[in-house]
């Protein structure tokens, strides 16, 4: 069963670290920075989506970096799992533009970046795969008078599901 999206977002210190989480609450004292793209949704009762990697958060200096190994990259911690990414553009479910991902490392600071040319002075240590980027359709203008009373319906079946499920 595939269980949906969870944005991937980064953060910076204040006075030094950046770190890249699905969720601000284990980073006390990180400000967002921003949105990066979507994750496949990890965890219990999700199964794997075809063409994806888990990817790992891993405890390093002030912040975390990215690893799609467990054993994140030999750098000593295990990684604790985000979600997934997909290994290429093209495995993106339909609707989704794809957002490559990349590692970019000054002295022992990691931050992701989705251009891979990271800022002077910061090494590329790669890609760590690629997140889904909902774009919505566009409907020409006049389509509904939103100055007007107007109902919006939607039929959803859950099939039984205990995660609360997201309908866009």
């Amino acid at each position: 069963r595939f269980l949906g999206m969870v944005s991937l977002n980064g953060y910076a210190k204040p006075g030094g670290g950046h770190a890249t989480e699905k969720d601000a609450a284990s980073l006390p004292g990180f400000v967002l920075e921003s949105t990066i793209g979507q994750l496949a949704r990890y965890g219990s009762g999700a199964v794997q989506p075809s063409g994806t990697q888990v990817l790992y958060a891993c405890a390093y200096g002030a912040g975390n970096m990215l690893s799609r190994a467990a054993n994140c990259d030999g750098a000593g911690p295990t990684g604790r799992p985000l979600g997934y990414v997909w290994a290429s553009a093209s495995a993106l479910p339909a609707g989704y533009t794809a957002v490559e991902i990349f590692r970019c490392r000054v002295g022992n600071d990691y931050f992701t970046t989705t251009t891979s040319a990271c800022p002077s002075g910061a090494v590329n240590e790669g890609s760590r795969g690629f997140l889904a980027k909902y774009q919505p359709t566009a409907t020409a203008p006049g389509v509904v008078d939103t100055t007007k009373s107007f109902t919006v319906s939607a039929r959803v079946k859950t099939s039984g599901q205990t995660e609360a499920q997201a309908v866009v």
